[in-house]
């Protein structure tokens, strides 16, 4: 037991979404869903090394990491936000008589918000890491990334023609039309209706990149209302064997920031499709929560 451990916001970590008692004790964070944060913890006295990050709700907080300071005085707990509410974060101590509770009793309030902007000029941004390519159509000049291209080709099995590398992102921007039941991207522009992709045609041109990509390698379509697409989307998914992250509601068509897609905000309204069966066999959309605590592993970074 020791008097002297408290909570200390990590440098990486927003001071307007830090909260201290007029005394300076840090007892409450806020943060978004989908984000990892840090936070430490330190104290005067040698911590064991059989402490770590705990939680009452899991269902809102993840430990992806507590790492112990070399002098054993400081950890560094790693939080990923899986959905929106409340939680109390804390140390435990798993060689302890209560291996579950917290250490000293001190405790970290965390709110968790839900992503959704107030509105589509607010949108938050993600930012795409590693390798990463756009095409954008010549009427929806969205996305500028580490290569980014203008679709001009009336064929659409020339869409990744000029990518290079081996992607860890693939963006497309363009306008997302319904033709008949189904919304389609116009990746020739809306007046091009004949170099529209499809559900005739999507998997011939997604198949395309199967072993032209990074090992992970997420595809992101920046098409308005293409998510609502399951079978456009599943399609493409399992053709490239790449995750795809698709907006399922209207984007406004303007530039982004350079190195960011603004897909991943519940205003776009994300669904997840992933080219892998769920245990029933089946290809539903999957759960963004779940997805975005490996985000480190996929190379992008949603904000806190």
């Amino acid at each position: 037991m020791s008097a002297n451990l408290k909570f200390v916001r990590h440098a990486s970590f927003p001071q307007a979404n830090a909260f201290n008692l007029d005394s300076g004790w840090f007892w409450k964070m806020t943060m978004r869903e989908w984000a990892i944060a840090q936070l430490e913890v330190v104290d005067t006295a040698v911590m064991p090394v059989s402490y770590t990050g705990g939680t009452n709700n899991p269902g809102v907080v993840r430990f992806l990491s507590s790492t112990r300071s070399p002098d054993g005085k400081k950890f560094t707990l790693k939080l990923y936000a899986a959905s929106s509410g409340q939680a109390y974060v804390h140390l435990r101590d798993t060689a302890g008589s209560d291996p579950f509770g917290a250490v000293d009793k001190k405790l970290m309030q965390l709110v968790v918000e839900m992503r959704r902007a107030p509105s589509e000029s607010a949108i938050s941004y993600t930012t795409l890491n590693g390798t990463t390519f756009a095409v954008n159509a010549p009427d929806t000049d969205c996305y500028d990334l580490g290569t980014t291209t203008k679709f001009q080709s009336p064929d659409p099995l020339k869409l990744f023609e000029k990518m290079t590398g081996k992607p860890n992102h693939i963006v497309i921007a363009s306008h997302g039309i319904t033709v008949g039941q189904d919304v389609c991207l116009f990746i020739g522009g809306a007046k091009s209706p004949s170099s529209r992709l499809g559900l005739t045609n999507v998997e011939t041109v997604f198949a395309q990149l199967k072993g032209k990509v990074a090992d992970k390698c997420i595809v992101w379509l920046g098409g308005c209302g293409i998510g609502s697409n399951d079978e456009f989307c599943n399609k493409a998914s399992k053709a490239s064997g790449c995750p795809v992250i698709a907006a399922a509601h209207v984007l406004v068509n303007k530039k982004s920031p350079k190195g960011v897609v603004d897909i991943l905000d519940r205003v776009s309204q994300p669904k997840l499709f992933l080219p892998t069966p769920d245990a029933n066999g089946k290809f539903p959309p999957r759960s963004l929560g779940d997805f975005c605590a490996d985000q480190e592993a996929w190379q992008f970074s949603v904000p806190i």
